[in-house]
């Protein structure tokens, strides 16, 4: 990342291009408050956190020097594709059965992005880059939801009763011995244990032509 980060801010003060980058809520770390702000501290936590945290300072610091930065901070992607992500790789893959994957507790908030909205999101943004900062922080609100809030629209959109299934945590403390990609999957654990949400107000506020897609209507594309 900090080679990549480099290069991008060389390419960026060569050619005079406005960074765009999808941000997500690692920088806030464990002890995150339950509404995450443009001016909520960066206490991250975890090895990922700051990695975040170091590259998005470099943008900032590059804005001296001319590079226009613009982050839009969204929670974890839902997208209609299978990636590898939480949402279509590993909760709802298996609903054919009658079941889907919830990794934490039902009860507890937590933030999605509908990845179709975020990149139009991210097109307005663009649209307005030269009223904006040299860096920008925007959060993009997306679906705050809980696990049992996420679980009926996905039975309403599938037509079926699902079970909900847990991520089996205990196995997979044994298999991160062995691969280091289960050790951050668990480092990062703590976001299905700590309600969030991110303020979209700015987001609002600078793009107010944006139209979310609706909540049944982001959860039929990405399960179909």
């Amino acid at each position: 990342m900090p080679t990549v980060t480099r290069n991008v801010i060389s390419a960026a003060k060569a050619s005079g291009a406005s960074v765009m980058i999808p941000g997500n809520v690692y920088n806030y770390g464990a002890d995150m408050p339950s509404v995450l702000r443009t001016n909520t501290p960066h206490k991250p936590t975890t090895e990922k956190g700051q990695i975040r945290v170091a590259m998005e300072r470099a943008y900032a610091d590059a804005a001296d020097d001319g590079v226009q930065t613009i982050i839009l901070r969204g929670g974890d992607f839902m997208e209609g594709k299978d990636t590898g992500n939480w949402f279509e790789s590993h909760m709802v893959n298996m609903i054919e059965t009658g079941s889907m994957v919830y990794p934490g507790n039902l009860d507890v908030v937590h933030a999605w992005a509908f990845l179709p909205d975020m990149a139009r999101a991210m097109v307005h943004l663009a649209d307005v880059r030269e009223d904006l900062a040299r860096f920008e922080d925007v959060g993009f609100d997306g679906f705050s939801l809980t696990g049992e809030q996420l679980k009926r629209l996905v039975e309403k959109a599938s037509g079926q009763t699902l079970k909900v299934r847990s991520m089996p945590w205990g196995i997979m403390r044994l298999l991160s011995i062995f691969q280091p990609m289960i050790r951050e999957v668990l480092e990062m654990r703590y976001l299905w244990d700590k309600p969030h949400q991110i303020d979209g107000s700015k987001l609002q506020k600078l793009a107010p032509n944006f139209r979310p897609t609706t909540i049944e209507e982001a959860i039929a594309i990405a399960i179909a």
